[in-house]
């Protein structure tokens, strides 16, 4: 491994998008009136063997944030594998058909078999068996939001550190792949690869994140992608944020969403791939400064040649099913 290198997932960021029921008008922006918000946040930080060191600031950041958007939040911090599946029952109790749920975990984490597992406090695994009893398979979580039937689902699992576990190693880097029915699936790097703890209070995609969490105006998808460039360019490269979503789902804003129909969405998520240049002056041309996603489409015209100097149209995973996304 690397000097000042880590094994991760990173961060995975779920959403099952449906819209809600009622909406006002304020400042341009579309918010809902009520709208039942529900969070569990769990930050694991002292381990026996390789504590961490941002865990709790992302958690009681994240927490401060979520709150500040109307979130209720239940709470855990450094909690045993009983704790983290009381909390879970407890958050699962309180989601509906109604609810906005938003599920966020930052500690250790690793993949055996293809799941992915949570570290939890005090835990001591010396083989794989043991972690699928002494671990809290983080499926579960997508399970019950899954079947509460959540208006908007959301999963965050900033787990972006090597395995804790003195007498067991996991043969695969990082963590695997996750997937569920129609969700959007975001990572801090590409699966099974590493990424940056990060250098001051946060980690780096956790920090960006929150830069941009209570951004009125964006969506989910485009809160996600400028985290994606941020998290690139801080990184140079290094680190390549990786989303992975299918097309069944409607625009949703943590903070009000600009009164834009989903046309404009659909238009951006199938171009937003492309090293041609020319399909990001047509989206400007089309929306203008004022679109949804023209931070965006600058930033992504700052990076490609301009048109005619070789550059060919190369659409990444742009299937109208699930769909792969990096920079």
């Amino acid at each position: 491994m690397k000097p000042g290198r880590i094994n991760c997932l990173g961060m995975v960021l779920c959403f099952a998008l449906l819209v809600p029921s009622a909406w006002a008008v304020d400042k341009g922006l579309a918010r809902p009136v009520s709208e039942h918000r529900v969070a569990l946040v769990i930050g694991n930080k002292d381990y026996a063997d390789k504590p961490l060191k941002n865990p709790l600031n992302d958690a009681r950041d994240m927490k401060t944030a979520l709150e500040s958007l109307g979130f209720k939040v239940v709470y855990r911090e450094n909690a045993d594998l009983a704790q983290m599946d009381e909390a879970m029952r407890e958050f699962a109790r309180s989601l509906d058909k109604d609810s906005v749920a938003l599920f966020y975990y930052s500690g250790h984490g690793l993949q055996v078999d293809g799941i992915n597992y949570l570290v939890p406090i005090g835990v001591s695994i010396a083989s794989k068996s043991e972690v699928k009893s002494r671990a809290y398979d983080a499926n579960i979580v997508l399970g019950d939001i899954e079947e509460s039937k959540a208006r908007v689902g959301l999963v965050v699992l900033d787990a972006c550190r090597d395995s804790p576990l003195r007498g067991f190693r996991s043969s695969s880097s990082g963590l695997a792949q996750m997937g569920g029915s129609g969700p959007i699936i975001a990572f801090a790097t590409a699966p099974g690869q590493t990424a940056e703890d990060g250098k001051g209070r946060n980690g780096t995609f956790t920090k960006h994140l929150l830069a941009h969490l209570q951004e009125p105006g964006l969506t989910a998808i485009a809160v996600l992608q400028q985290v994606q460039t941020e998290v690139a360019d801080e990184t140079g490269n290094s680190q390549k944020p990786w989303i992975n979503f299918g097309p069944q789902h409607e625009a949703f804003c943590f903070a009000g969403c600009k009164s834009v129909d989903n046309t404009q969405e659909t238009y951006w998520i199938s171009i937003k791939d492309s090293n041609d240049p020319a399909d990001f002056q047509a989206y400007l041309k089309q929306y203008g400064n004022g679109g949804v996603y023209a931070a965006l489409a600058n930033n992504r015209l700052k990076r490609l040649p301009p048109v005619g100097a070789g550059s060919k149209p190369a659409l990444v995973g742009s299937k109208l099913t699930e769909t792969e996304h990096s920079f």
